[in-house]
């Protein structure tokens, strides 16, 4: 009988080191383990350093070389500055789809007929126009200006 209830006592603190271990490692796996990012986050990180660089080439390249004389620079910094807009224009048109027209839209008159109003075109598609157009006189190059001024408000307004 004092075997029997010596192996039962046994086969119990077993049963309980074991549980106390399993429920000690259960906590410590819950509270010390590092969260992971998701799918979600990686996006946001990735559209933010996306608008950062496109804020950065546009405000930095774009804005000077439009004041400047040089046309082929102009060129070459509308082109970087579309092409970084291009990376990341998926999230802007799914998440900020009126920035968005502001930013890339077409560069016709946009008419809203229940309310009469008339909407001017705006942003890398009138740049566009404008800078490949065969000659760049002195009020184009002030519309250009003013046109990366009003994309840089837009980007800033967006982050």
């Amino acid at each position: 009988m004092l075997c029997i209830t010596y192996s039962i006592m046994l086969s119990n603190s077993r049963f309980f080191y074991f549980t106390t271990i399993m429920v000690m490692v259960g906590l410590m796996s819950m509270f010390c383990s590092t969260p992971k990012r998701t799918t979600a986050d990686d996006v946001r990180a990735s559209f933010n350093d996306g608008m950062a660089q496109l804020q950065s080439t546009v405000e930095n390249n774009l804005l000077k070389a439009a004041g400047g004389n040089n046309i082929e620079e102009l060129k070459k910094a509308f082109l970087l500055a579309r092409s970084e807009y291009k990376s990341i224009e998926y999230y802007m048109e799914y998440f900020f789809p009126s920035t968005s027209v502001l930013i890339n839209g077409a560069p016709i008159d946009e008419i809203e007929l229940g309310e009469n109003l008339v909407t001017r075109p705006s942003g890398f598609q009138v740049m566009e126009e404008i800078i490949f157009a065969t000659e760049l006189s002195d009020e184009d190059r002030e519309e250009l200006v003013n046109e990366v001024r009003n994309t840089i408000l837009t980007l800033q307004w967006v982050k």
